[in-house]
């Protein structure tokens, strides 16, 4: 039989009590457990421990439970805690929440992602007449819904797409692999064609050559070298046939002959000169400045921070931006971003120059201590012109440094590079140069035009030429037998060339004694180079 045995201490007792008119109260021990029960046969409703209490079985509650601490749900492999601190239940690491007669919908964190698994029948429905995601802490947003505004996707808190009554709204470009439907619906505010400002930015054209050992403009049309107090540096600037994927040529600056250490008043830079007329588009019409965008590809030996500068002839007004380069000989693309500059001082229709941008190589301390201008402001003097700058390409023979794909554009987006022919490119350039007459790949001698005597002392012909920036100036080599005029009777020889009335026409003149020996005045001859070094150019750069 069982037995129930109350086993007290010296010190107390065991009391089993019941009110007076409580009625019986059975303790039942049943060879299946135990049962508590009250005189109506049902399971005792209360029991108050102030231990723990460890029940083996199972818990039959018909009533409602209140548990007043934390609460551990135990699982095979993972736990869920409600814990009364954090006022929160607690599911740890693949502690799923499931839905479904099968798991259909399924809501847990799997250490590393936080996922939302939808994996019955049927769809994914959320009912709502707003719905927004932001970031973590809520700063940001990535998208908003509402069932009378539509959906807005987010840059950055910045609207990028809007849908509307009557389509798609998309702030900035649209990139795509492909568009179907002919187009003829779509319409734009701004140029899409023609938006770089920046002539020869791929770097087709090189009408002086394809390398020299000087600065100024020397090798591609528009990049012009700059150096500066240096005693031992060598170098070339050349069109060199390299270039990231789309692209045939760059412009490279290769050292030669190191500077091995900088002095304070060291300086070398490659810069290109933007003429003021092709700027007004990027100032509003009280003068302030638009956003603007400039882009490239680069590719050099030594990696670093490497700085651009933009001096802005009207005001003055100047702005910086650095980048770094982290490959050595690997093309990257470098995207810098420009605000327009508040200042009222604009941008005039003129044919000068608007926009120097310059791309540092080296630069000693009288341009370095200075502070990076990250914002407009008025010209900082020397020791701002590099002042973000951390690299000495002029270092060592093994240095290089490449660039093309050149884009200047209004707007914050850089847009994929705008490419032009080279007989488009080459009209642009020359604007700035134009070549006549170059004998320095063609032998010896090179036929120029036809010319005449115009006096016993003279000869004359004229050029037309393309419309330049300005009136142009004569660039010709010089030496003796550099040029020659014949016809049948004979051969004049003589150096150069001089310029006379340039506009709108060139006409050349050479003065020579010697003419009185040969038919009179108004008899052709041909003008010709007869020396490989020869050339004859025109030339109207900013």
């Amino acid at each position: 039989m069982s037995k129930i045995k109350l086993i007290g201490s010296n010190s107390g007792y065991v009391e089993i009590s019941s009110a007076a008119d409580a009625g019986n109260l059975t303790l039942q021990l049943p060879t299946a457990g135990t049962a508590l029960l009250s005189n109506a046969g049902n399971v005792f409703s209360g029991i108050t421990t102030t231990g723990q209490l460890d029940i083996n079985g199972s818990i039959d509650v018909s009533s409602t439970s209140v548990f007043n601490d934390d609460l551990t749900l135990t699982g095979a492999s993972y736990n869920v805690v409600w814990d009364k601190s954090d006022n929160q239940l607690e599911f740890g690491d693949n502690a799923k929440l499931s839905f479904g007669s099968s798991s259909d919908l399924q809501l847990y964190h799997d250490g590393n992602h936080s996922r939302i698994v939808d994996s019955g029948t049927g769809n994914l429905i959320l009912q709502t007449s707003k719905f927004n995601i932001n970031n973590a802490d809520g700063t940001k947003a990535f998208l908003h819904t509402s069932s009378t505004d539509g959906i807005e996707l987010y840059w950055n808190n910045s609207i990028k797409l809007t849908t509307e009554t009557s389509g798609v709204n998309i702030t900035g470009v649209c990139t795509a692999t492909s568009f179907s439907g002919s187009g003829e619906g779509l319409t734009r505010t701004t140029q899409y064609s023609h938006r770089n400002v920046i002539v020869n930015g791929g770097c087709l054209v090189a009408q002086r050559g394809t390398s020299s050992a000087s600065s100024d403009y020397g090798s591609v049309d528009r990049m012009k070298m700059t150096t500066a107090n240096l005693d031992q540096l060598a170098f070339l600037q050349k069109q060199t046939s390299d270039g990231p994927d789309g692209f045939k040529n760059c412009f490279e600056f290769d050292v030669t002959t190191p500077e091995n250490s900088l002095d304070a008043d060291d300086l070398v830079y490659m810069r290109y000169l933007v003429e003021r007329q092709d700027l007004v588009p990027f100032f509003n019409a009280n003068g302030t400045g638009k956003n603007f965008t400039l882009s490239f590809y680069v590719k050099a030996y030594q990696t670093g921070t490497y700085q651009v500068a933009i001096y802005k002839s009207q005001g003055p007004r100047f702005i910086a931006r650095t980048y770094t380069i982290a490959s050595s000989g690997v093309w990257q693309r470098v995207v810098l971003n420009f605000p327009g500059d508040t200042n009222t001082s604009g941008m005039d229709a003129a044919n000068s120059t608007g926009f120097q941008i310059s791309w540092i190589f080296a630069a000693g301390t009288n341009y370095t201590s200075g502070n990076t201008a990250t914002t407009w402001g008025g010209w900082p003097g020397n020791p701002g012109f590099a002042a973000g700058h951390a690299v000495n390409v002029a270092s060592s023979a093994n240095n290089y440094w490449r660039i093309t794909g050149i884009q200047l554009e209004l707007g914050d987006i850089a847009t994929p590079f705008e490419h032009r022919s080279f007989a488009e490119e080459l009209a642009r350039c020359q604007r700035y140069y134009y070549v006549i007459g170059d004998a320095r790949d063609s032998g010896t001698t090179f036929q120029l035009f036809n010319c005449h005597a115009y006096s016993t002392a003279q000869f004359e012909t004229t050029v037309h030429y393309p419309v330049m920036r300005t009136t142009p100036s004569l660039v010709q080599g010089s030496g003796t037998g550099y040029m020659q005029a014949m016809n049948a009777s004979g051969t004049i020889t003589f150096n150069s060339w001089i310029m006379y009335h340039p506009s709108p026409r060139v006409t050349l003149l050479y003065q020579n004694s010697n003419l009185s020996s040969y038919p009179s005045t108004g008899v052709s001859y041909r003008a010709q180079l007869s020396n490989n070094n020869a050339y004859v150019h025109l030339e109207a750069e900013l």
